[in-house]
């Protein structure tokens, strides 16, 4: 009655229950005051326990009140009722048991407020809270509800495998589910949508699984720096726009089960600890269409299966990334890289375990960037028909010391490309370093781009080898001033150069002046070139953005001459002459006249 007050004081606990020695299902109805204090325990687990109007049960700090308990069979649960109160005043409040629900009020000034056993969004009822902590550690039914942490409510925990099942949660003004484990192997969320900002891992162990149909919002990011942090799928699911930060030691993302999770477009996971994206059991699958990166870390992929899609990125930053033998990569077949994008740059590792790659396939891109960068299964190449780029000051040397090149070899400034290349199928090589070896086209074509990517900028390629080249090689000269290297591309030969009709192309912004020399091929050798470029005959004249100027392939750019060398240079500039003086010379009313000028400018210069 309202006059009746039950005070527990002791830490060996009091008991209001039913049923322990007298089978029955018994009800206790409460509408004075049930309290501890000190150090006090109180455990409330009839059958059916209500809370009427003007009822109080109050846990004072020290002490612990628990109402419900699986163990104790609550069937009838407990019921706050309209008018009841719970007060939680700087002890711990335990609502445990089938079916709690408040209808009442909950007040939480200080201590912790734990929702166990299993009830409903709207089984929660009013909190008035102003401080303490709220723990939710067991099954909370939230189908078609919204649970929506803001100010009012501040941040929650989901703690020793609490669940949240059904509708959505929500969050703003900085409050967030705070995840922990606290004696549980895994919280849950089974077809929840969650929102923006809502899921916090900063305790220690804080782990979640999500299952069903559970989403994280577009825009969301998980930082992972509590220190063994775990977030697992347990579903077949694809993240979009997510970026993972694996931030604390031990922390995982987890592909849980025979499930398959895709780390979509937009999405970035970032190792920088010592850190996993694995699976739990045989049969998780990995695909990657975002960018999985490690920075200044140890990032082990895992999962049973692992697949680098088409626009999937896959980066080590000054880290080592590593791909155990034991994952089933869907992207190596016998000695062959297929699929995605592959970085190593600055002082990273790369690492494939025992697997050695001998030829990268089409739509595959390799990117070895830094003079440190290690991609040790690279080394056996022996076949390009993809990307490979060596940047950053890098030398790669393969050890077969020949290279056939079908797709794109681009070679930076400061790096190196050691060892013999053939290209051939419509190969390019392009860069502003330095191949160390022979590079010869054959029959079926390519292109040879001297540049500084991006851009691609002015810049000198060097060849220190024999350059081949064929009638159906093109070769891209940009000009953009009178500065070789930095204004316009050179190749620089140290070897033999053959050029066998290949097609000449210059493009560019640069307008020559009349003075102006131009050394596209700076041969090294002290050998005159074999051959000329298709057309341009010794002698020939060639048009560049309206100038017309005359094409040598014996200047010397060491001295700038015009003669007694043996290197390709383009000189002689006068703009490109009016369509009536091209008539009048077509009817040879001037050419005798134009002929004779033309000589006498070639003499002067």
């Amino acid at each position: 009655g309202s006059t009746t007050t039950i005070t527990s004081s002791t830490a060996a606990g009091g008991s209001l229950s039913s049923g322990q020695f007298v089978a029955g299902t018994g009800v206790i109805q409460n509408q004075g005051l049930i309290q501890t204090t000190g150090s006090g325990l109180m455990l409330i687990t009839p059958t059916t326990f209500v809370n009427q109007s003007g009822g109080i049960v109050r846990a004072n700090a020290g002490g612990q009140v628990q109402i419900g308990d699986a163990f104790f069979n609550q069937a009838g649960g407990t019921i706050n009722q309209a008018g009841g109160s719970f007060d939680v005043n700087g002890g711990n409040f335990l609502l445990l048991g089938t079916n709690w629900a408040n209808e009442g009020t909950i007040t939480l000034s200080s201590g912790l407020l734990e929702l166990g056993g299993s009830f409903t969004r709207a089984g929660i009822g009013t909190v008035t809270r102003t401080g303490g902590i709220v723990r939710i550690t067991g099954a909370m039914d939230n189908t078609a509800a919204t649970l929506a942490l803001n100010a009012a409510t501040g941040s929650y925990q989901l703690a020793q495998n609490g669940s949240i099942t059904g509708g959505s949660i929500t969050s703003s003004d900085s409050s967030q589910f705070q995840l922990q484990l606290l004696g549980g192997n895994n919280n849950r969320l089974n077809n929840v949508d969650v929102g923006l900002n809502v899921l916090s891992f900063s305790a220690m162990s804080g782990r979640v699984r999500l299952q069903g149909s559970s989403t994280l919002a577009a825009g969301t990011t998980l930082n992972l720096n509590g220190v063994l942090n775990i977030v697992g799928f347990e579903q077949t699911t694809t993240l979009n726009d997510l970026a993972v930060n694996l931030s604390s030691v031990g922390s995982e993302l987890s592909v849980v089960g025979s499930n398959t999770l895709t780390l979509g477009s937009g999405t970035t996971v970032t190792g920088a600890a010592t850190v996993s994206i694995t699976s739990t059991t045989t049969g998780g699958v990995l695909q990657n269409q975002g960018l999985i990166r490690s920075i200044a870390s140890t990032l082990t992929i895992d999962p049973s299966t692992f697949t680098n899609q088409s626009s999937g990125i896959v980066r080590a930053v000054d880290s080592t990334l590593s791909i155990p033998d034991a994952t089933t990569l869907t992207n190596f077949n016998v000695d062959t890289l297929t699929g995605g994008t592959w970085q190593v740059q600055g002082n990273a590792t790369l690492d494939f375990g025992s697997r050695t790659i001998a030829t990268v396939s089409t739509g595959t891109t390799v990117e070895l960037n830094g003079a440190n960068s290690n991609f040790a299964a690279m080394n056996a190449l022996l076949t390009n028909h993809g990307t490979l780029k060596v940047l950053g000051g890098r030398d790669f040397a393969p050890t077969s010391g020949a290279v056939l090149n079908t797709g794109l070899i681009e070679i930076g400034s400061g790096s190196t490309f050691t060892s013999n290349l053939m290209v051939n199928g419509g190969g390019t090589l392009r860069g502003a370093g330095t191949v160390a070896g022979n590079v010869t086209y054959d029959t079926t074509g390519g292109f040879l781009e001297p540049g500084q990517v991006p851009g691609p900028a002015p810049a000198i390629l060097n060849i220190n080898g024999n350059l081949t080249l064929n009638a159906n090689t093109t070769v891209n000269f940009k000009l953009d001033g009178a500065s070789a290297g930095s204004e316009y591309a050179q190749i620089s030969v140290s070897g033999d150069v053959t050029l066998a009709n290949a097609v000449l192309n210059v493009t560019g912004s640069f307008v020559p002046n009349a003075g102006d020399k131009v050394f596209i091929v700076n041969n090294t050798s002290g050998n005159a070139i074999n051959g000329t470029f298709a057309g341009y005959a010794d002698g020939a004249t060639i048009v560049v953005n309206g100038q017309v100027g005359t094409i040598s392939y014996f200047g010397d750019y060491s001295t700038l001459a015009l003669t007694g060398g043996n290197d390709v240079v383009l000189y002689n500039w006068t703009p490109v002459p009016e369509p009536g003086f091209v008539l009048a010379m077509a009817s040879g009313v001037l050419a005798p006249w134009y002929l004779r000028r033309r000589r006498q400018r070639a003499a002067v210069s």
